[in-house]
C-alpha cells in the first residue's frame, strides 16, 4: 500500500462542487501568471490529476499501487495537460510525485490537508 493524497469525499464544509471524483489523486496546483495569487486561489489549492480541477483540500489515503504506478499517473497527467512527452516533463512529474508521496507519509490516513502558498497543514476538525 502506498500513501498518497486524494481529493476528499467530504472535507469539513467543502462545497459539493469541489471535485467531480472525490478519490482522484491530487498534486499541487501550478501557479498562474497573476501578480497576486491571493485572488485566484492557485497557491491555496490542490489539482486533481485526471480532471485538472482545483480542490481546496486533500486527504491522506492508501492506494494499492506501486511508487512507479504513482509516478506514471503524474507523468500521464502532465502529458494530458499538453506538456511535451520528453525528459524534462518526466523529471518534473517524477519529482512532484515523490514530493507528494513524502508529504502523504507525514500524516495518518484520513487526515485532511490544506495548502497556503508553501505551507501545507492539517485541517482541524470542526467541533
Amino acid at each position: 500500500m502506498l500513501k498518497v493524497l486524494v481529493a476528499p469525499y467530504k472535507a469539513h464544509d467543502l462545497p459539493e462542487t469541489d471535485a467531480t471524483d472525490r478519490r482522484e489523486l491530487v498534486s499541487f496546483a501550478g501557479l498562474c501568471d497573476a501578480r497576486s495569487h491571493t485572488r485566484c486561489g492557485c497557491s491555496n489549492s490542490f489539482l486533481v490529476l485526471r480532471t485538472r480541477i482545483g480542490v481546496a483540500a486533500a486527504e491522506v489515503a492508501e492506494r494499492d499501487m506501486t511508487l512507479d504506478e504513482y509516478i506514471n499517473a503524474f507523468i500521464a497527467s502532465y502529458v494530458m495537460a499538453g506538456l511535451p512527452d520528453n525528459a524534462d516533463t518526466l523529471r518534473t512529474a517524477s519529482s512532484e510525485a515523490l514530493q507528494m508521496n513524502r508529504l502523504a507519509k507525514r500524516w495518518p490516513v484520513g487526515t485532511v490537508l490544506n495548502v497556503r502558498g508553501d505551507n501545507v497543514f492539517a485541517q482541524h476538525p470542526q467541533r
